[in-house]
């Protein structure tokens, strides 16, 4: 046996992929593909947690939508007042316009569409209705059977032809209507005449296409003097029990009739306008258009 010097190492011996070329190449191979099939479930791993962190919403945006939903079961949850004034245009519907449009309320005015025409005041109250927002127009026929209610309802054809003459004429974007002289409905599931004599004539306008809304409420005034009940906290508790006790058409919802006419002079304005604010204030209630009635659309 052959020892080496004391001064000498033994070489010692190389690995294969350095004496072999093609081990070397092919080691690195191996590595590149196994390099190359996990990057894609890394990148989509990467992907997939980006896309969670930018569409998880923050707390910011959370409390957002907390308020929102709180503030739609509020309003959902007030009760609904429908302000309608009835027979316009005419002496006082111009004070009724401006008294609304200063308390910013929403408001539907019946027309009777004779009254677009009578003179040049009603002309160019009749422009700036139809010009104002916030408001809504709606049909209360043509004529107003020229105040002679019992003859104009002995024929129905005729009512129907009146309420079309007035559609036609001003072009309502709404179907709601209101019978002259009387409070009734034809609204869903409402079916109400005051008068059986009418009823006949008021079922041939729905037929026809109209939604006959009445009120549950009227503002009265005095047909002489045409001032309005100045007693409006009476208005108010008849509006709290009716809607307290279930007992308008529809519960939860209450229409409110008043008279265009009935606001002539500057002490009954004073007094809508009170009225106006009043109701706009109070957390309990909500205004709303005719056309939002339920059973309407």
């Amino acid at each position: 046996m052959i020892l080496p010097d004391a001064g000498h190492t033994a070489p010692m011996a190389r690995p294969a992929f350095v004496s072999n070329p093609y081990y070397l190449l092919a080691t690195l191979l191996v590595i590149l593909l196994v390099s190359c099939s996990q990057s894609p479930e890394k990148s989509d791993q990467e992907h997939q947690l980006d896309t969670t962190k930018k569409t998880t919403p923050d707390s910011f945006t959370i409390r957002q939508q907390q308020v929102a939903d709180s503030m739609a079961q509020i309003r959902s949850s007030r009760k609904k007042i429908y302000l309608t004034f009835d027979d316009g245009p005419n002496a006082g519907t111009m004070n009724v316009l401006n008294a609304v449009i200063e308390e910013q309320v929403p408001v539907s005015f019946f027309i009777v569409a004779k009254h677009t025409r009578d003179s040049r005041e009603q002309i160019q109250t009749w422009e700036k209705l139809k010009n104002t927002p916030g408001i809504e127009l709606c049909n209360h026929s043509f004529s107003h059977a020229g105040n002679r209610y019992s003859r104009f309802y002995k024929d129905p054809s005729q009512v129907v032809a009146d309420f079309i003459r007035s559609n036609d004429s001003l072009h309502f974007n709404n179907s709601v209507a209101r019978m002259p002289g009387r409070n009734a409905w034809r609204i869903g599931e409402i079916q109400h005449t005051d008068v059986r004599e009418s009823k006949t004539a008021i079922d041939s306008v729905f037929t026809a296409g109209f939604k006959v809304m009445g009120w549950d409420v009227e503002w009265g005034f005095d047909h002489q003097s045409f001032a309005p009940d100045a007693d409006t906290a009476l208005i108010f508790r008849r509006m709290e029990n009716l809607l307290r006790d279930s007992a308008t058409k529809t519960p939860g919802h209450l229409v409110l009739l008043a008279h265009d006419q009935a606001f002539r002079n500057e002490e009954d304005i004073l007094l809508l306008k009170a009225f106006l604010a009043s109701l706009k204030k109070n957390p309990d209630y909500e205004l709303v258009l005719a056309s939002h009635y339920p059973g309407v659309k």
